[in-house]
This record gives structure tokens, C-alpha cells and sequence, in this order.
């Protein structure tokens, strides 16, 4: 586990216990309980967000670091916005949310957000 995801506490996020192989960006708490029910927590960590996040695409850093959910996810997986390189603290990322139209934009504004930041 890497220093800043041990001293960062936030209500949403559910570390891994063991080993930080990936991590849930689940739409909503309900959802969040169910996969941890059935997938365990030992090599996986939860992050239940709310609602449509901030478009980050074409967002300046100060206006990502103003958005709570969003700064929140960079202090959870030790992101550097702006920088070259990247020390993600999980292996993989996976996006888990509702097969509907609102879950296909929330998971888009996901994907923007990590193509601009973490790629």
C-alpha cells in the first residue's frame, strides 16, 4: 500500500487489504456493497462516487482539484495531475456502473479523465 493511500481517509473509499491489484469506481454505495460482497476486498479496492463528474477533458488542474469526488480519486491512486509519469497505486482500473445511458456518459467522463491524466 503506498504512503498517501495509508494517511488518506475518505467515507467513499474502501481499501484493498492485502494486495492493491484493482480498483472499483462504482456507481453508487448499493452497487459498491454488492461487489464487495461477492469480490472480496483482499487485492481490491471500492470508490462509490455520485452522480455525472466533472467533464476533466478539457478542465484546467485547478478546476479538477476544486472538485471534490475527482480530488478525492487522485489522492486514492496517487495520481500527479500534469506530470509525465505516472505511480498509479492500484495495477488495474475498473469502471463499474449501471448499463444505461447515464452510465455510459458517467464511464466516458471517467475514461476522459484518465486518458488526459494518468496516460
Amino acid at each position: 500500500m503506498s504512503k498517501t493511500t495509508r494517511k488518506f481517509k475518505c467515507d467513499k473509499y474502501l481499501p484493498a487489504t492485502k494486495q492493491q491489484k484493482y480498483f472499483f469506481i462504482v456507481e453508487g454505495d448499493s452497487a459498491c456493497g454488492g461487489l464487495m460482497d461477492g469480490l472480496g476486498r483482499s487485492e481490491m479496492g471500492y470508490f462509490a462516487t455520485r452522480g455525472v463528474p466533472l467533464n476533466a477533458y478539457d478542465a484546467k488542474i485547478s478546476k479538477i482539484t476544486e472538485n471534490k469526488e475527482l480530488e478525492n480519486l487522485t489522492k486514492i491512486l496517487n495520481l500527479r495531475l500534469g506530470a509525465e509519469s505516472q505511480n498509479i497505486s492500484y495495477e488495474n482500473i475498473v469502471l463499474a456502473n449501471d448499463s444505461d445511458a447515464d452510465g455510459s456518459h458517467i464511464a466516458g467522463l471517467y475514461i476522459g479523465f484518465f486518458s488526459k491524466f494518468a496516460g
